[in-house]
């Protein structure tokens, strides 16, 4: 996924039984970018972070056993200090 100028709202959602690993190509923290998660009920930032490790890509955020996310680029270290990415 590649999003476009300004914040974007980038809705993860999955199908069961169907594999569905997303990779994000520009996710902004400092753009105010954000992630809807809530299909998987995650609703905040500690919860995501509780799914996420460091890869060399990026942060892998595993969501469901055929549901992922890969924020390309960014950093956990990132993720941990930053507010309001998620909704």
């Amino acid at each position: 996924v590649t999003s476009g100028n300004g914040s974007d709202i980038i809705v993860i959602s999955g199908t069961a039984g169907k594999q569905n690993q997303n990779s994000i190509k520009d996710f902004s923290l400092i753009g105010g970018d954000k992630l809807d998660l809530s299909a998987f009920g995650v609703i905040s930032e500690a919860q995501a972070l509780e799914l996420t490790t460091q890869i060399s890509e990026g942060s892998l955020i595993t969501l469901h056993e055929s549901t992922s996310v890969i924020l390309e680029g960014v950093q956990i270290t990132e993720l941990t200090t930053a507010e309001n990415w998620i909704m």
